[in-house]
């Protein structure tokens, strides 16, 4: 106990502080310029929240066919001893700031460049005349937020590509599980050509398929190619990756033909 006592002012040092309260997602400027219009009927419908990642909450339409995610805005948990210096919080947020400006980019190249191969169906990147749009957490609390103030995407509700290729094999697909393991290394390939890349091609979490057809879920990490060694690297390592996981599954499924 008394070694519990001796620890106590070291941890108030580091852990005491904490950031102002903020909203969990990123709202626009007040001196962004505003655009006249109004948003999408997908929005006439309540949002459920899904999951979160490190650019993006994702929530799931009522329907079950479209998933949005509002940009993160992840709190900085300062240190004590952090708020006391005011360079320190200035770099901690123009971190941050440098974070979200990444993803809104991300957004904006995913929707001009590769819109069939991210499912993507709409961006809001500069604020709209106010709507509201009614969100469900995960304790099942519902919220009324104005969506036409915050910047966000729209994608189409796929199979998280993990889970489709489990349900092939499952069914004794095994072929197609394989083919679809091809389709997606083809998909990188394309995004390749289009001089884009994945800074993050974790194939179990961040590709889907929709209606058979692999697409890119994980839109918030997607970045201009710019050295020439990214590619092959970027394609090695997702290979890797799913013959590695897919050798594994079917080993633990013996009785799976092709």
């Amino acid at each position: 106990m008394k070694k519990i006592w001796l620890l106590l002012p070291l941890a108030l040092l580091f852990y005491s502080g904490h950031p102002p309260d903020e909203l969990p997602y990123v709202t626009f400027s007040p001196t962004t310029p505003i655009e006249m219009g109004t948003l999408p009927n997908y929005f006439e419908q309540p949002y459920t929240f899904l999951g979160s990642g490190g650019q993006c909450l994702a929530y799931q339409s009522a329907d079950g066919n479209y998933i949005l995610k509002l940009v993160r805005n992840k709190p900085l948990c300062y240190p004590a001893w952090a708020l006391r210096i005011p360079l320190v919080r200035y770099f901690k947020e123009k971190k941050r700031k440098k974070k979200i400006d990444a993803t809104l980019e991300a957004f904006h190249l995913c929707f001009e460049k590769i819109p069939t191969e991210t499912g993507l169906i709409y961006v809001h990147l500069i604020p709209t005349s106010h709507q509201e749009l009614t969100l469900v957490d995960a304790t099942g609390t519902e919220s009324t937020i104005d969506l036409g103030s915050l910047p966000f995407a729209l994608q189409k509700k796929g199979e998280i590509a993990s889970q489709q290729l489990l349900s092939w094999i499952q069914n004794k697909e095994r072929i197609r599980a394989e083919q679809g393991v091809e389709a997606i290394l083809e998909l990188m390939h394309s995004l390749h050509q289009k001089g884009i890349r994945n800074r993050d091609p974790n194939f179990r979490s961040n590709f889907g398929f929709c209606e058979g057809t692999p697409f890119l879920i994980d839109i918030g990490r997607v970045a201009p190619i710019k050295k020439e060694e990214e590619p092959k690297r970027d394609l090695d390592r997702l290979r890797r990756k799913m013959e590695e996981w897919l050798y594994r599954i079917v080993a633990q499924i013996p009785q799976v033909n092709g």
